[in-house]
């Protein structure tokens, strides 16, 4: 549907309601929102000035933008892939293809890991798996005073959270490394208070079913895990040797299997383990302590190489 070739022209009130009605027929959840939410963008006006002045003419140049947009919304592409941004933790992100959309209920890992150094100033906290940086950037800009380290194996997501770090004016240190590597080696020198992370916890027999607009436009690396769906779990609780004492794990996990990451969390000598629920009931967030003494189930490799990459304190 060719939201131009309405009658009407290109008056605000119409093209708005020719956006509706093309995100309706091709069954895409929320049209009205994400008509109005393109509209407001494409013009830059409010949605107060819109329902004010429904008369008012939009621009070829604005009329055709607006028109590209909706067409890729009804493809099913995400919202915030068409806008080019996504909003966290009070932060506008830059996201493109190559890095997962944050979502709400990551937030609530952000919480979590500010809980676990509440009472450490300057601490360590390392992010695997960063995507466009989200939450490295959300736990800088809510303590300052905290050194982030952030690690990803795509050098694209990487070069988006980059991005972001620079428009945002926080000094983040990024590094390319892939957990499930025998030379995933990031730390040395200090060892972390926190290690923060939400990896692809998506196993292959549910990949099909996720929704379109999932499936088929973000990154499968950072949303599939394979054929098991604790294998970045174990090798995130391997990196026990490079947390501090009583350093802690702030993970996001798939509620279906956060009693199994729980057990095996304990297998490998963790302490004070506690699950949390998202606002929909789901369990979602895992949080763990290093014991004091650490003893060798917490992983069977030395602390080597690069927090070099971190800034001094």
């Amino acid at each position: 549907m060719n939201i131009l070739n309405g009658a009407g022209g290109r008056r605000w009130s119409t093209l708005l309601q020719q956006g509706v009605r093309a995100l309706e027929e091709a069954k895409v959840s929320t049209p009205r929102r994400t008509a109005r939410w393109l509209f407001e963008e494409v013009c830059g006006q409010s949605a107060a000035a819109i329902i004010a002045n429904p008369q008012r003419e939009a621009s070829a140049a604005q009329a055709q933008c607006y028109a590209e947009s909706i067409a890729r919304c009804q493809q099913h592409e995400p919202l915030q892939y068409v806008l080019g941004y996504a909003d966290f933790c009070g932060l506008r992100l830059r996201v493109t293809p190559d890095v997962l959309i944050p979502r709400p209920e990551t937030e609530l890992l952000v919480q979590a890991a500010l809980k676990r150094v509440a009472s450490r100033q300057g601490a360590r906290i390392l992010d695997i798996g960063t995507g466009s940086g989200c939450i490295a950037l959300a736990l800088k800009a809510a303590r300052p005073d905290l050194h982030v380290a952030a690690c990803d194996i795509s050098i694209r997501a990487l070069r988006v959270a980059q991005w972001n770090a620079q428009a945002l004016g926080l000094a983040i240190s990024f590094a390319q490394a892939d957990v499930l590597s025998d030379v995933f080696d990031l730390y040395t020198r200090k060892p972390f208070d926190c290690v923060v992370s939400n990896p692809p916890y998506i196993p292959d027999a549910e990949f099909h079913a996720l929704p379109v607009n999932v499936r088929c436009y973000e990154p499968d690396q950072a949303l599939a895990c394979g054929s098991d769906p604790l294998a970045f779990y174990r090798a995130i609780a391997r990196q026990g040797p490079c947390l501090a004492p009583l350093g802690s794990l702030a993970l996001e996990v798939h509620a279906d299997y956060a009693e199994q990451v729980r057990r095996h969390l304990a297998q490998f000598g963790y302490i004070n383990i506690a699950l949390q629920r998202d606002l929909a009931g789901y369990l979602r967030i895992i949080t763990a302590d290093c014991p004091h003494q650490k003893t060798q189930t917490l992983g069977n490799q030395d602390c080597i190489s690069a927090a070099a990459c971190l800034p001094r304190p």
